[in-house]
């Protein structure tokens, strides 16, 4: 499945935001929940399980406004990858549980918040 971050995240991140905007403009709310799910995906493979958090709870937020297309066939396979047992996780998620889509699409493309790498860490 296309959320296996790896390599991929360094150019693929940037190309999600990109088609996060394209989502938005076509008001495409199956593929929004979709891309902030990869987004996450991305934030859980370098450690920043708060974007995470905040990323899935606006998706849980999404979901229990009505149906979102074929979403639900996905979802089970998207938490094993995304959802973790952390606080920080949990957390984020309470608050991403409050934001609207439109709030929710204005963090997820407002930057990484990248962690500090620990000094000497050279891997990406």
């Amino acid at each position: 499945m296309l959320l296996r971050a790896g390599p991929f995240r360094l150019i693929g991140e940037p190309l999600a935001e990109r088609g996060l905007r394209l989502s938005v403009a076509l008001v495409d709310r199956q593929l929004i929940l979709y891309t902030f799910a990869l987004l996450a995906r991305f934030a859980v493979s370098r450690g920043d399980l708060s974007r995470a958090g905040r990323l899935w709870g606006a998706i849980e937020t999404e979901e229990s406004r009505g149906p979102v297309g074929q979403w639900e066939w996905h979802r089970d396979e998207l938490v094993q990858m995304i959802v973790v047992d952390d606080p920080r996780f949990e957390s984020a998620r309470i608050s991403g549980q409050r934001l609207t889509l439109e709030e929710a699409v204005e963090y997820a493309l407002a930057g990484r918040n990248e962690p500090v790498r620990p000094s000497g860490d050279m891997s990406t």
